[in-house]
Formats: structure tokens, sequence, C-alpha cells
């Protein structure tokens, strides 16, 4: 820690990227980047945190910042930064009011496109619930492949409640919201998605278990009306 509760972590990322077999209908974004592309880099996060438990929190909060420079070697030069802000609200009954809030933008630093693996990507369990993984955003209109974007904006909002304290299991409800720009498009908050939902979390022996499920407000013709989420070992 640099100072109370407050942590700064710089590190080195290498990533060597091998594109192959790809269907012969793909979007151009991914041929574009076939066969070896390297992307060399340094990050920095600085990190606040005041929970009063990593888990299974019920007041403080944890708000961080990340940036990441890509242009020390590699293929590719981009600078990406994400802001993350995680609050928890004690309010009655043991009620937990949990707001988050998460925004990210990636600058290109020449005039290619940002390779698929670099771009955000919303939908799934950690953003945007009664959402397929990673299926909100820009897509191929002619293949329907998703190809994640440059701005990202989520918004969730948690009501936690106890169900059976002796062995820490816990209900949620919550609405989420927001979406994932392309490079050709601005911030446009009258285009963000909405969902609503609830779910089980348990603080078990193997770690947080989370089954949850998500109503999507307004599907479009290709998206399901709800889906469910499960995961082991993360908390949200």
């Amino acid at each position: 820690p640099i100072w109370s509760d407050t942590s700064l972590f710089v590190s080195y990322i290498f990533n060597d990227v091998n594109l192959f077999n790809i269907e012969t209908d793909a979007d151009e974004d991914i041929w574009d980047y076939e066969g070896h592309t390297i992307t060399s880099g340094i990050e920095a996060a600085i990190i606040h945190d005041t929970r009063d438990n990593t888990f299974d929190p019920t007041s403080g909060s944890v708000n961080s910042l990340s940036v990441f420079y890509a242009g020390i070697g590699g293929d590719e030069y981009y600078v990406k930064a994400v802001a993350e802000s995680n609050w928890y609200f004690p309010v009655v009954w043991k009620l937990v009011f949990h707001p988050r809030l998460e925004v990210g933008y990636i600058y290109p630093l020449t005039g290619k496109d940002l390779p698929i693996y670099a771009r955000f990507f919303a939908g799934g369990l950690n953003s945007l619930r009664g959402f397929k993984p990673s299926s909100v955003g820009p897509k191929d209109p002619d293949t329907g492949e998703y190809l994640g974007g440059n701005k990202e904006l989520l918004v969730n909002l948690e009501l936690i409640f106890p169900l059976f304290e002796d062995i820490k299991m816990k209900g949620v409800v919550f609405f989420d919201t927001g979406n994932v720009w392309g490079e050709d498009e601005e911030w446009n908050f009258g285009d963000l998605r909405y969902s609503i939902g609830a779910g089980i979390r348990w603080v078990s022996p193997l770690g947080p278990i989370r089954v949850e499920w998500g109503y999507n407000l307004e599907p479009r013709d290709d998206e399901n009306q709800a889906e469910w989420n499960f995961s082991v070992g993360t908390s949200f």
C-alpha cells in the first residue's frame, strides 16, 4: 500500500495472439489480425479499498483506476483506461445497497482499428445480466458477429439481503444498464440497454458462489428474454 487503504500496482504485459482457421465469412476486423499479433505494454492501477469484508461487504467502498499503454515494442499502439467504483451502504433490516459504476475508453495511437481482443464487450454476470456474455454492443450486420468497442458504460444497482445467516447465504435483486460503442460511434446514453433480476450468493468453503437470473427489459429479435448466470470463486 502507498498509504492507508490505497495500493498502487504496476505490471508489464506481453501477449502473443495467433488467429487461424478463421471462418471465410468472418468480419473484416477479424481477418485483419490473422496470424500472430504481439501486444507489449505497461499497466498501472490504483485501488482504494475501505470495505469491511472482501467477499461479503456490508459497508465501505472500493474504487479503482487502471491505465494500460500498449506500445513498448509489439504490433499494437493504444491507451486503455478503466475506472470502476463500488459502494456498500447498510440500510435497514440488514439490507445493503450496492451501486456500481464502470467507465472505459480506449484511445488508438495509430490509424489502425483496435484488435478484437483489446476491445470492450458487455453482457453476462459481471456487466449486464439478462444478456449473453459479450453480446451487447456493435456487431456485424451481415454475420451477426459481436465486434466490441472502444467505449463502455456500465451501471449496476443491487439490493442485498440475508437468507440464511448461519451459512452466509444471501439474496440479491438488481437493475443493470449500460452499453458499448464502437470507434465510429459517439457516447449515446439514449441507446442504453436495461435488465432486472434476482439471485442467490453464498460464501461457501470453496469461495463465493453466485446463481443469478437476469431479465432483458427490451429484447431485440436475436436476443433471449432472460439468461441464467453461475460462477464459483468470484464476487461482484
